[in-house]
């Protein structure tokens, strides 16, 4: 009897149309996604400036709005790698590319997992503190 992993498996024909159509759907909501931060970067800038604010706030905002650009952007960038190397990795049965394509799919999903990890404990935190602060 040979040994077999339970990772020694292929891909037929439904897999791959399944993983197509997923790429193809990652590489909408990517695109929409940048395309919606653009506009909002846009937005917000065009807002910044018509009001009155000091220095101060306004460096808040933009460290406020760094980080959410940087967040957003990454999580674009990683969902549209996974999306644009699997599906050309799927048409060209090209393997290392699409294991590049799942090594993106992991980092966006890890940065999910990391964001949602950092939102829980700055819940706890203002949690705590409106306990202790009555």
């Amino acid at each position: 009897m040979e040994n077999s992993s339970l990772f020694d498996f292929s891909l037929d024909k439904d897999s791959k149309q399944t993983l197509k159509t997923t790429a193809l759907w990652a590489n909408i909501s990517a695109v929409t996604g940048l395309i919606t931060l653009a506009f909002g970067i846009y937005t917000f800038m065009k807002q910044i400036g018509d009001r009155y604010m000091s220095d101060e706030q306004k460096l808040v905002l933009f460290i406020i709005l760094g980080v959410y650009v940087a967040i957003a952007f990454f999580l674009n960038f990683f969902i549209l790698q996974f999306g644009n190397r699997t599906q050309k990795a799927l048409i060209s049965d090209d393997q290392p590319l699409f294991n590049n394509g799942l090594r993106s799919l992991k980092m966006y999903i890890r940065l999910l997992g990391v964001i949602l990890i950092v939102m829980v404990l700055l819940f706890v935190i203002v949690l705590l503190a409106r306990l202790v602060n009555g």
